[in-house]
């Protein structure tokens, strides 16, 4: 199944930063868009597979993957805290995704952005 390249970029913004219980999924040609969430927190290699489908022998030349920080926090306490804590972080993760990229992508070619996050920060939902 493939996607569609025929979405305008707000459209597509909107989907895609659609937070499940947050957000309302944006309605596009019968389907209901939103961010991946658990299930493809980074997407780009998502994404670089429906490029190679919606445009079959076209070569990638650049890749640009923005994350939302990433943040090395204190692991530590007891031991259902840091097995609650490894699961979290697992089920969020944007780096492994982005690790398997860097291999396999020239470094003019694939370009990360993704700042560490101070060791303390704070986050409020609006």
């Amino acid at each position: 199944m493939g996607g569609t390249s025929r979405v305008n970029t707000q459209r597509a913004i909107r989907a895609t930063t659609a937070a499940p219980t947050f957000f309302t999924p944006v309605l596009h040609e019968g389907g209901n868009y939103c961010d991946g969430a658990l299930v493809a927190n980074n997407p780009t290699a998502i994404a670089l597979q429906e490029a190679k489908v919606l445009y079959p022998g076209v070569p990638v030349e650049l890749v640009v993957s923005i994350g939302t920080g990433a943040y090395n926090g204190p692991v530590g306490g007891y031991w259902w805290d840091v097995l609650l804590s490894q699961i979290v972080a697992t089920s969020v993760d944007t780096e492994e995704v982005h690790k398997l990229l860097y291999d396999f992508l020239s470094p003019d070619q694939y370009y990360r952005l993704n700042p560490v996050l101070p060791g303390e920060f704070h986050s409020t939902v609006f």
